[in-house]
């Protein structure tokens, strides 16, 4: 009796269950429709605060499309990913060439698109990259960011802010040079709590070798700082690996020293996770 009850109940069920299941696939089908709609609308509101010409708009909803379908996402997200890049500041035309590689990096590591495109900008900018590299670039930081414990959202979040200090102090440039502030990053990470401390640090540390006062220090323990950077500098060399290579003949010397030569906390500590972890490139 009790298979007998069941039939029965699935026999009643599955007419039910038909029903919903038809009724719940037109639901689907409707309001597919209505995100497709209303990505379309955006992109019509985004081509007119532009001020492009109807045309203008076509192209670039075609290109949004394009890169939706090259990438396997929704339009509708790809749009929203537009929308954040043109409201972090960029025009239509610069968004559109950002949105492929900043797009790529945002499935890879769930960083907002507006992040991931300030990155690729600032790489472009301070770094002397060519913006036809935008997913050379991309590619890097997801490289990078996969490497350790700054990952490729903290990346793009505090990238744009050192990359320019790199290429104007230290004379970074290229994907090589994008590559040597990421790695700096990793290793700056393992001797921090968070990702903004090793981003603090790197940053204190990448500022404060080239100040008066820490040059000074450095030179009343008898160590030319200046002098071995300014040579790495001149002779295409790095000004980093030269400063890390004086830290670590200091701290050699005197394993009690980094209190003296930098006297800030922050710096002392991205010096010491530099010095400290063998190789850094």
């Amino acid at each position: 009796r009790a298979n007998a009850v069941a039939q029965v109940a699935r026999s009643i069920g599955a007419p039910v269950v038909a029903g919903a299941a038809a009724a719940g696939g037109a639901i689907v089908v409707a309001r597919s429709y209505e995100h497709y709609a209303d990505a379309n609308r955006r992109m019509t509101y985004l081509g007119f605060n532009a001020g492009s010409s109807q045309a203008e708009t076509d192209d670039a909803n075609r290109r949004v499309r394009a890169t939706a379908l090259q990438l396997g996402i929704p339009f509708e997200d790809a749009v929203s990913a537009l929308e954040e890049i043109i409201a972090a500041g960029q025009t239509m035309p610069k968004a559109l060439s950002l949105l492929p590689s900043a797009l790529k990096s945002t499935i890879a590591s769930g960083a907002p698109s507006s992040d991931m495109a300030k990155t690729i900008e600032a790489a472009t900018v301070a770094m002397n990259i060519d913006p036809s590299r935008s997913m050379a670039i991309a590619d890097t930081v997801i490289g990078a960011g996969d490497l350790g414990k700054f990952e490729i959202a903290d990346m793009a979040r505090y990238l744009p802010s050192l990359l320019p200090q790199a290429g104007f102090n230290l004379g970074y440039t290229g994907v090589d040079g994008l590559r040597k502030v990421a790695a700096d990053l990793q290793i700056v990470r393992t001797q921090s709590g968070t990702s903004e401390e090793a981003y603090t640090r790197l940053k204190d540390f990448y500022n404060k070798i080239f100040t008066t006062t820490t040059q000074k220090a450095f030179r009343e323990e008898g160590f030319n700082l200046e002098g071995a950077m300014s040579k790495a500098i001149k002779t295409g060399g790095d000004p980093v690996e030269a400063a890390v290579a004086m830290v670590r003949k200091a701290i050699a010397k005197d394993p009690t020293i980094l209190p003296r030569i930098f006297t800030e906390q922050d710096s002392r500590m991205g010096a010491q996770a530099l010095a400290t972890a063998g190789d850094r490139r």
